[in-house]
């Protein structure tokens, strides 16, 4: 077992989903391509278990703007047959409000436990310079 999954001993792996413009315009999304590989190196499944509304993407928005989506929810799989412990991975934290949607989705569709795993945080700007 990789020492990842001991550490966090997860049933599977899903990620934060960018909105589907940008999904379409980029060809692949960032979040799955991390969260594939994670899962992998974890021994554990990787599945789509969120969807994410259209809207505008959090890229440029404002700390608050931010709060005020995504919207998230769970596939129609994941509320059906809901996993018990749920690794989110994303791309970047700024303010934490993609993963604290991608949580709240999960919770609400029966996700036991939900923990979050980015491969990259934004500086604090109270504690830059």
């Amino acid at each position: 077992m990789a020492p990842l999954a001991r550490r966090w001993p997860v049933d599977v792996v899903t990620w934060a989903p960018t909105t589907p413009e940008r999904r379409r315009a980029r060809g692949f999304d960032q979040a799955e391509l991390l969260a594939r590989r994670v899962a992998s190196a974890m021994g554990r499944p990787c599945r789509p278990l969120l969807q994410r509304a259209p809207g505008p993407p959090q890229t440029g928005r404002s700390g608050a703007g931010r709060w005020d989506g995504p919207r998230m929810t769970a596939v129609p799989a994941a509320r059906r047959r809901p996993p018990g412990v749920v690794l989110v991975v994303d791309d970047v934290i700024t303010t934490g409000a993609s993963l604290a949607a991608a949580a709240g989705a999960l919770r609400a569709a029966g996700a036991g436990s939900v923990l979050g795993l980015a491969a990259a945080r934004t500086p604090d700007p109270a504690t830059e310079g």
